[in-house]
């Protein structure tokens, strides 16, 4: 497994939300986090929002392919969402929020992971596309919470955007104040 999946699993994990037995992963490629959390726990249900382009990688590895296309709408609710660098693609904002909301069950949580984008990162010379929607972390926190959400916990880490630019190695355990990266946890 990539070890961006690694961290972002063993985050969840730290919330104890390994009990959450039902997961959408939204624009979730390989569902590689959900299939590590599924590792730690055999009952969870994979579902997955992405292209057709994964139909057979899903049916092999048991994940339920719903929608080609967020946001969407479903009888279903979910215990958790995952939503890895999804959102900033997203041409409506607020509706994708909302969908999030709309499909998490009463007491789901939401893992989201962003670029982080202060002002040092304007500063640089990043191509960035296609990119429609930029978050800081203050930024991200807010617009969930205007939508309903709970923050549960929010970090910035990764390697500085300098780092990137210079082509060091990733490091997706670095918890950084100046990393490229925003995740957090919200509860419905």
């Amino acid at each position: 497994k990539s070890p961006r999946a690694i961290q972002q699993a063993n985050y969840i994990l730290k919330y104890s939300l390994k009990e959450k037995n039902d997961i959408l992963e939204v624009g979730g490629g390989n569902c590689n986090t959900s299939l590590l959390l599924r590792d730690k726990n055999n009952k969870i249900k994979i579902s997955c929002c992405d292209s057709k382009f994964w139909k057979d990688y899903y049916k092999t590895n048991i994940i339920n392919h719903i929608e080609e296309l967020f946001p969407f709408s479903s009888e279903s609710k979910y215990d958790l969402i995952i939503s890895s660098h999804h959102l900033e693609h997203m041409l409506d904002l607020k509706n994708s929020i909302d969908a999030l909301y709309n499909l998490l069950k009463d007491d789901g949580y939401l893992f989201v992971e962003v670029p982080n984008t202060p002002d040092v990162y304007w500063k640089r010379y990043i191509i960035d596309t296609p990119h429609l929607f930029f978050f800081t972390q203050k930024s991200l926190i807010n617009v969930f919470k205007k939508s309903g959400f709970r923050l549960v916990d929010s970090q910035i880490f990764g390697n500085t955007y300098d780092d990137l630019i210079k082509k060091v190695g990733q490091n997706y355990q670095n918890i950084n104040n100046d990393g490229a990266y925003l995740k957090a946890i919200f509860k419905k």
